[in-house]
């Protein structure tokens, strides 16, 4: 990785680029009812503020909001409905629906002739993670919606989106997991079967929702789970629910996070190395890892973004990835221009895109929201 990336103009920060801002905001969510785009159970839900929050639909006669209506970034264009279509298509490789006809010969894959592990050879369905959770709508409609059955973990740096989001699982996960089938006797190469935060994730073994800690091994594969993250300055790989013998997920999710993450005007120092790009917590002159001052530099967050995202899609696993503060050639150039971490391998190509309607003004003609589907190849 060079010391200065190539990489579009960075954007002025905002405060929509803070934890403190995301932190408020699903905190509201969770004193005042999950969220969703339609607000006419908040009487409902206020009125059972003293029930027990595993128990918030159940005895009502109520059923949780479908996944559809839960608050998402780009609701306004369609988004969640289209990148839901998209997953779920025939043509998708990782789609339950896929039909395996043409995968090779993608029109949207820059004609590529780089040879790719690929992340569809297996009987195992395949591993999914969301960066940037929020209240987890996304793994809710793969789940629910999609027919999507392996492993889902969700991830975010805020703390209250990931309780707001287990509490919805509690909700959701019972009826789901009361009509799935059986979990395979195989063992997942992209097992992960324990949490990393001090608060565990709920049990999932049984229908009935319960408030008690689980076990870390006592969560199937084929459950969603979700867990405290800071994408910057954690290491996955170190993490429990890490699917260490995959190398990573098959299937990583960013709706809007890149976006968040581009509007952070938080940095960190880097050192150039002749084998890549080490992230250096401590910047003093004393610590050991200290270097010449040619070597070092400070970097936005968002610069260091793609190339951590890489290491987590395993080979020949996908990453979508949806943007309203970047154009379609501007995520494109982020995250094709990412290479590597120390310890990965590979790179992203283009694997094919999601139209929106075009608009027009001051002559230019645009999307207002871009989504791409990046393939990484070795």
């Amino acid at each position: 990785m060079s010391a200065a990336p190539s990489h579009p103009a960075h954007l002025d920060p905002s405060e929509l680029g803070t934890k403190e801002y995301w932190d408020r905001y699903y905190q509201n969510d969770l004193d005042n009812g999950s969220p969703s785009s339609d607000e006419d159970d908040d009487d409902d839900e206020n009125n059972n503020a003293d029930a027990d929050d595993d128990d918030e639909y159940h005895g009502t006669g109520a059923e949780p909001p479908d996944p559809s209506e839960l608050e998402s970034w780009f609701d306004d264009v369609g988004a969640p409905q289209k990148t839901l279509a998209f997953l779920t298509s025939t043509t998708f490789p990782l789609s339950p629906n896929y039909i395996g006809a043409g995968d090779d010969d993608h029109s949207d894959a820059e004609g590529s002739s780089t040879t790719t592990a690929t992340a569809t050879a297996t009987d195992l369905p395949p591993t999914v993670l969301d960066l940037g959770t929020g209240n987890g709508s996304a793994l809710f409609a793969l789940r629910l919606e999609g027919g999507y059955t392996g492993r889902m973990v969700g991830v975010d740096y805020s703390t209250q989106s990931v309780e707001l989001a287990r509490k919805l699982w509690r909700q959701y996960g019972s009826s789901w997991r009361a009509s799935a089938p059986a979990p395979t006797n195989s063992t997942s190469s992209s097992s992960a079967a324990s949490t990393t935060s001090a608060s565990a994730a709920p049990s999932t073994t049984t229908p009935t929702p319960t408030s008690a800690e689980p076990h870390p091994d006592s969560e199937p594969e084929s459950d969603i789970t979700f867990q405290v993250l800071d994408l910057i300055h954690d290491t996955p790989a170190q993490q429990a629910w890490w699917p260490t013998s995959a190398g990573g997920f098959d299937l990583v999710l960013d709706k809007g996070t890149f976006d968040a993450i581009s509007l952070s005007s938080a940095t960190v120092t880097v050192t150039v190395t002749g084998t890549g790009t080490v992230v250096e917590p401590d910047a003093s002159p004393n610590a050991s890892q200290f270097t010449p001052s040619r070597d070092r530099r400070e970097w936005r967050v968002c610069e260091l973004y793609p190339a951590k995202v890489l290491a987590m899609v395993k080979p020949g696993g996908f990453l979508l990835v949806t943007s309203c503060n970047w154009t379609e050639e501007e995520v494109v150039a982020w995250f094709t221009g990412a290479e590597s971490e120390p310890q990965s391998t590979g790179r992203f190509e283009v694997y094919d895109t999601i139209k929106y309607p075009v608009f027009e003004f001051g002559g230019q003609r645009g999307q207002g929201v871009a989504s791409v589907c990046f393939r990484k190849v070795i």
